[in-house]
């Protein structure tokens, strides 16, 4: 304890001795990981039943002990990236892409009115959705949203589900009517397993918006751009952005599910890790179906009914993070102060804000700690991608495959 509070450099003795004991326990436990040869994945635990710290109490002059478990992961045996395929989507922006974006940027613009019905292309319906399972029955996913009404030519897609016959299915419809779609769950949904899955959606109809277009000069005035001829540009450097973080996380997925299905059997997840991560699921479906207005029982009744999927989901994000902590330690990847700069940047630059607006709302440890793993997922990626086969594909083509395959 002495030697503790020295290194504290004149840290009162007299402080608060719960928090002079988790400090205390936490440096314990870095100095210990740090002898490690293989680093644990997991966290620590600390030894008994509860999980709680053994030992005496903190009192000052007297020793202090106690028991940690640290799970060390089998060495993995890794697949050779130049046999793993990739199909990579690639985007050329098009000037009916740009003519598109201008429209919506004028129409974001303009003036709204309300609408009881006669919904067309370019509205935003309000809509309270239950989509559910064709086979089971079973509750996918509910949520309350605004959706803008595509083009009849544009396939109508929402939280990763693709839904047909929208535009016929609202003929002669008004607020406060409900209508259904059939649709299938495109990959990218939160729960992988539900990929390919045909549904059936209720969408009550709670609200419509029409949108009236602005002029060009208009919009001109708005950002301060000189001419129609550099506003054009401009949505073109922004669409080219879009298109690169959206292959990007394309990329992301299609890569690390790969690898994971290829490692998925090596993988071994203590019991404790996999309580969390169902916890976890558990919590946020329970937050998604309070926000819908379920009462208690009907939430209770409604996660129930849905342990196999909350299970599923948790197995799949658990194993998704061991490969990534796994590769990071065997390819020896970290998050640099750089790396944290960087993606600060590209962040505050994407939501129009300032660096040092992000870097406050990302000050926990918890959330630097998922930042770091966004940065080192891309890293593994990266990598793997330079000795993978990679294909290149026009992306209507690719969301063609997406579509018609899952």
């Amino acid at each position: 304890m002495t030697q503790y509070l020295t290194a504290c450099r004149g840290l009162d003795p007299e402080a608060d001795l719960n928090a002079l004991q988790a400090n205390l326990v936490k440096l314990c436990i870095n100095m210990a990981v740090a002898e490690c040869d293989t680093k644990p994945i997991w966290g620590v635990q600390f030894a008994g039943d509860d999980g709680a710290v053994q030992g005496p109490p903190l009192t000052p002059g007297r020793p202090c002990s106690f028991s940690i478990l640290i799970d060390v992961h089998p060495a993995i045996e890794w697949p050779d990236w130049s046999d793993i395929e990739i199909t990579r989507p690639t985007r050329e922006v098009s000037e009916d892409m740009i003519e598109a974006e201008l429209l919506e940027q004028r129409l974001g613009m303009g003036p709204t009115e309300s609408v009881a019905g006669e919904f067309t292309a370019g509205d935003v319906i309000q809509v309270e959705a239950v989509v559910e399972d064709s086979e089971t029955g079973a509750t996918v996913v509910t949520f309350a949203s605004g959706v803008v009404i595509p083009s009849p030519s544009r396939p109508f897609i929402i939280a990763n589900i693709i839904l047909e016959g929208l535009h016929g299915s609202l003929r002669d419809r008004s607020v406060g009517d409900e209508i259904e779609l059939t649709g299938r769950i495109l990959r990218g949904f939160p729960n992988p397993e539900l990929a390919g899955k045909t549904v059936r959606a209720r969408l009550l109809i709670k609200a419509g918006i029409r949108r009236t277009p602005v002029s060009i000069e208009e919009v001109l005035t708005k950002y301060g751009t000189p001419n129609e001829l550099i506003l054009r540009e401009q949505i073109r450097h922004a669409l080219e952005a879009t298109a690169q973080r959206d292959q990007t996380e394309i990329l992301n997925h299609e890569v690390l599910t790969k690898v994971q299905a290829l490692v998925a059997d090596q993988l071994q997840l203590p019991d404790r890790v996999l309580r969390t991560f169902e916890s976890g699921m558990r919590d946020a479906m329970r937050r998604k179906l309070e926000s819908g207005g379920l009462a208690d029982s009907q939430i209770e009744a409604e996660l129930a009914s849905r342990e196999d999927e909350i299970g599923g989901g948790a197995l799949h994000q658990a194993q998704h993070n061991a490969v990534i902590s796994l590769l990071a330690q065997r390819l020896e990847l970290k998050a640099s102060e750089q790396d944290f700069m960087r993606w600060t940047a590209e962040t505050a630059a994407r939501q129009g804000r300032r660096p040092e607006e992000i870097r406050k709302e990302f000050s926990d440890p918890e959330q630097l700690k998922q930042v770091a793993m966004q940065i080192i997922r891309q890293k593994i990626v990266k990598l793997i991608l330079d000795d993978a086969t990679v294909t290149d594909v026009d992306a209507d083509i690719w969301d063609g495959r997406v579509i018609e395959g899952s």
